[in-house]
């Protein structure tokens, strides 16, 4: 399974702000990543119950 461009977008934006030193939007940029993936695994879980 290949991550979704949103998370790959995530990715770079927080790295890009730890570079810049904007610490409060890598906070939220990391937070919006662990949700993006928690419903990626979610959406997994759910496809293989089925």
């Amino acid at each position: 399974m290949h991550p979704r461009p949103v998370a790959v977008r995530l990715h770079c934006e927080i790295a890009e702000c730890i570079r810049g030193g904007d610490r409060a939007r890598a906070e939220e940029a990391m937070r919006e990543l662990v949700a993006e993936a928690l419903e990626g695994t979610l959406s997994g879980l759910a496809a293989a119950a089925q």
